[in-house]
């Protein structure tokens, strides 16, 4: 219901549309409901020819913003009455490639492209359109091991930029470009600005937490940005980005320790799309932190790898998995796959993974095909510069019999704090760091490395709980 939402939203009003196309008019009839109450407050009809349709989404803004008294800045007001082209031939192209680019199965990126193209034929001096040509290219190379459209990323999103600067789809491509790049700390910049500009944008926030995941990885800033994500969501009537966002929030849950609550919106992720398989195998690791049987685990992950057996990232768990329970065999099978469609497809994922492929390796006396991959993952170390630096180098020393380096970098790991639950989950399952058990100063170096976890997940619990997505 409407004060069930306004309620998870914190909003205070709604508003609710409906339209046609008549000849050459559009008739628009808006209501505004009081979100508590469901009451209705206010509702006017519209009628404007085809040509003013930017008049009148500036006439409704208004009109709006008047009945509930907002104060709307100068900046605020230049944003509502900005036309983003007089040319309704080159608007209907740039719809039909917005159509194209939301399609969840990413085949309509190229004809995106030509539309938004055609879009720019029609109005040179349309700026959502290049900035669109900018944020398909950026998703066409996304994991691509060579990056072939960096040049069109950056020509595109700067055009946008010169022609409008100040508008949030110039601004993401610009942050889009910069992360092609790996230029994370400029593209957290770059987000941010827009979120100055447009705060209630999921997507933005779902970027950001991808970059607190995995480029610069921060569970604290991860979770913020997925419980602002969420609230975002809520009204999204897309139930795929709705599963996204809600996957988010589990996963940054899940990384920080609270697994009650991680269960709890993973299964509103699956809920949204029963095809998310982030979603199936994310839940699958949330059950394992609870029963913490590994076999239990993998049996499940090999039903979602058989339904859909191209799904690289199901297999570099399983073949990750198998590694942990040191059936090197078996973890070969999945290892051999991942490797295959990462060379086919010419895919940049997963070098971290190469360190244990090796090790799996060295196990099937295949010592001179493992080197290849040590050699791999010690170019994959040097380039990290993430808080995971010292723990990826000590994992490597520790694989080529260097016991004493190794635990010097682990030591060293012990300075890093906000790291994943599954660093914590899997630190003393992991093989290779195995290897260092018998140092003296291996065992004090675990208790540290959890405890540091442990504390950091103390300090986010107020948080929660101020959100109310936890209870004491």
């Amino acid at each position: 219901s409407i004060p069930e939402l306004a309620e998870e939203l914190n909003v205070n009003y709604f508003v609710e549309g409906s339209g046609q196309k008549i000849g050459d008019e559009i008739v628009l009839t808006i209501q505004l409901i009081e979100a508590p109450t469901d009451k209705h407050l206010w509702s006017k009809r519209y009628k404007r020819k085809l040509k003013d349709v930017f008049t009148l989404q500036a006439d409704v803004a208004k009109s709006i913003a008047a009945e509930v008294n907002a104060i709307i800045t100068p900046k605020e007001q230049e944003r509502i009455e900005k036309i983003p082209t007089n040319n309704l031939v080159a608007y209907d192209y740039y719809l039909k490639g917005i159509v194209l680019l939301n399609d969840e199965t990413g085949k309509g990126l190229e004809e995106g492209i030509v539309q938004f193209k055609k879009a720019i034929q029609e109005d040179s001096k349309f700026a959502n359109a290049y900035a669109y040509v900018a944020i398909s290219y950026y998703y066409l190379d996304l994991f691509r091991q060579e990056k072939q459209y960096t040049e069109e990323v950056k020509n595109y999103a700067d055009k946008a930029i010169h022609l409008d600067a100040d508008l949030g789809e110039s601004l993401i491509a610009k942050a889009l470009y910069l992360m092609q790049i790996e230029d994370y700390e400029q593209a957290v910049i770059a987000l941010e600005e827009v979120l100055d500009y447009y705060p209630n944008l999921a997507w933005i926030h779902n970027f950001l937490s991808d970059i607190y995941a995995y480029m610069l990885p921060n569970t604290e800033k991860y979770l913020i940005h997925a419980l602002q994500g969420i609230q975002v969501a809520v009204s999204d009537k897309d139930s795929v980005s709705k599963s996204i966002t809600f996957l988010h929030l589990s996963n940054a849950l899940a990384q920080t320790g609270f697994m009650e609550e991680a269960e709890k919106y993973v299964m509103q992720s699956k809920a949204y799309n029963p095809q998310n398989h982030y979603a199936k195998y994310l839940h699958e690791y949330i059950k394992f932190s609870k029963h913490r049987d590994l076999k239990q685990t993998k049996t499940a992950m090999i039903e979602i790898y058989k339904e859909d057996t191209t799904r690289i990232d199901v297999i570099q768990e399983i073949g990750k998995i198998c590694y942990t329970l040191k059936d090197y065999q078996e973890a070969w099978v999945y290892y051999d796959k991942l490797i295959s469609l990462r060379t086919a497809l010419q895919l940049d994922l997963y070098h971290n993974e190469d360190a244990n492929i090796a090790f799996v390796l060295e196990q099937l006396g295949r010592k001179k095909e493992a080197e290849a991959f040590y050699e791999s993952y010690l170019a994959f170390a040097n380039k990290d510069q993430s808080i995971y630096h010292d723990l990826i180098f000590a994992s490597y020393f520790a694989a080529k019999g260097d016991i004493e380096k190794g635990m010097e970098y682990m030591k060293a790991f012990t300075k890093q704090r906000h790291y994943q639950y599954w660093f914590v989950l899997f630190l003393e399952r992991d093989p290779i760091l195995s290897k260092m058990r018998n140092h003296p100063d291996y065992q004090p170096t675990i208790q540290k490395i959890l405890a540091n976890f442990w504390e950091d997940h103390e300090d986010l619990k107020a948080v929660l709980v101020e959100r109310e997505i936890i209870e004491l």
